[in-house]
């Protein structure tokens, strides 16, 4: 058996051991199981599979014992390990004010974890995709401390056109959720912090959001080519990992006002986005 690891860590171990110790204990080679991490870059045709390979990301493994218990069992009676991480659950049409959409949702196996997302009825060759964090604020309560919201409907209304898919991951404020996320914009009012200063005071990374739904999303569909909405590095990177080909990005206009400037002009800076800015009259 192949046992390919997806990591972004320098630090890795053998399979038994990334299975059963928290990732701080993770300390030791990977010589003792026939392993092989996935750096950041690499492809999937660049790693030699064997008929049962298994791909899953480090960074889960820790806090999911039923998982962890479930695939030892499988590999200690030498049966046939799965290599999905998320199930599809169903899909159903949906009008919306940008078009007609189907409604879609996965399940993570380890622990529910939900993925939504909106296609259109008929996907071309290339689809056009965006991966859309879910966003109270923005999305639901129409912030003005972020673009999310113009950035979820300007997508909506470019995927519609050219068919293609928009999926939603509940990975509010970059992964922290919502409650966080309230302390976290304090820490910026309150006390100047910029929105990855804030974190970093809290105690939180600057972006704990994980992209390994990807790649079953991308594969449940048949998209093997996209063309994808986003100023973010990042997601460039998740997306040709997962094992797609990214043939361009579309950069959709981001409206600055009194309200995000600093906010925008952060992610910017520190985080490597590209934004197309539009300027309100405020400004």
């Amino acid at each position: 058996m192949n046992i390919c690891i997806l990591s972004n860590r320098k630090e890795v171990a053998n399979l038994r051991e990334v299975l059963k110790e928290p990732l701080y204990k993770i300390v030791s080679s990977i010589d003792e199981a026939d392993t092989v991490i996935a750096e950041p870059g690499m492809c999937i045709s660049d790693i030699p599979l064997s008929k049962r390979s298994f791909f899953f990301p480090v960074n889960e493994l820790s806090s999911n014992e039923r998982y962890i218990h479930m695939l030892l069992a499988q590999l200690s009676k030498d049966q046939t390990v799965w290599t999905r991480y998320y199930d599809f659950y169903d899909e159903t049409p949906l009008p919306t004010d940008f078009g007609n959409f189907i409604l879609f949702g996965f399940s993570r196996r380890t622990d529910g974890k939900r993925i939504l997302g909106l296609r259109t009825k008929e996907l071309p060759e290339i689809a056009t995709v965006r991966t859309h964090s879910m966003c109270y604020t923005g999305d639901i309560f129409t912030s003005k401390r972020c673009d999310c919201r113009e950035e979820l409907e300007n997508a909506l209304r470019l995927i519609n056109e050219r068919g293609g898919i928009l999926i939603y991951p509940e990975e509010e404020g970059r992964g922290i959720g919502i409650l966080q996320k309230i302390k976290i914009y304090n820490s910026q009012q309150i006390d100047g912090f910029d929105t990855f200063d804030a974190q970093y005071i809290n105690h939180f990374p600057n972006d704990l959001r994980n992209y390994d739904y990807l790649r079953d999303v991308f594969r449940h569909y048949n998209i093997d080519a996209i063309d994808l909405i986003t100023n973010n590095p990042e997601k460039v990177v998740a997306a040709e990992m997962s094992g797609v080909k990214v043939r361009k990005t579309v950069k959709l206009p981001s409206t600055v006002n009194d309200h995000n400037k600093n906010y925008l002009q952060t992610k910017m800076k520190k985080s490597g986005h590209n934004f197309t800015m539009e300027f309100t009259a405020e400004e």
